[in-house]
């Protein structure tokens, strides 16, 4: 009997599930992490740029505060879409690992 092929053994449910999910944070939920930390960087670079005093009740410190503290999130929001892709890649290595040994 022909050992069955790794799409046929993932084709199992549970691994299946596993499969899915890991596919799912690598193809979507990384895509917008790492869209919404883009955002944030580009506000965060435009309040530093315009901080004149512009908004309302903010003197120049006050905005220049906020424009790095947005900036820090922004890249921190990068860190986390960059290692959920690592370990969505790790996950999706051990399901084809084990199919393989099926």
């Amino acid at each position: 009997m022909a050992k069955p092929s790794v799409s046929e053994v993932i084709s199992n449910r549970p691994l299946a599930e596993i499969e899915y999910l890991a596919s799912n944070i690598q193809d979507n939920i990384y895509q917008e992490i790492s869209f919404a930390a883009g955002g944030v960087k580009t506000i965060g670079n435009i309040l530093f740029s315009n901080a004149s005093g512009a908004i309302e009740g903010m003197n120049e410190t006050d905005v220049q505060g906020l424009s790095l503290a947005v900036e820090s999130l922004g890249h921190y929001l990068e860190m986390l879409s960059t290692r959920l892709e690592v370990e969505s890649m790790k996950i999706q290595g051990k399901v084809r690992e084990l199919a393989g040994q099926v």
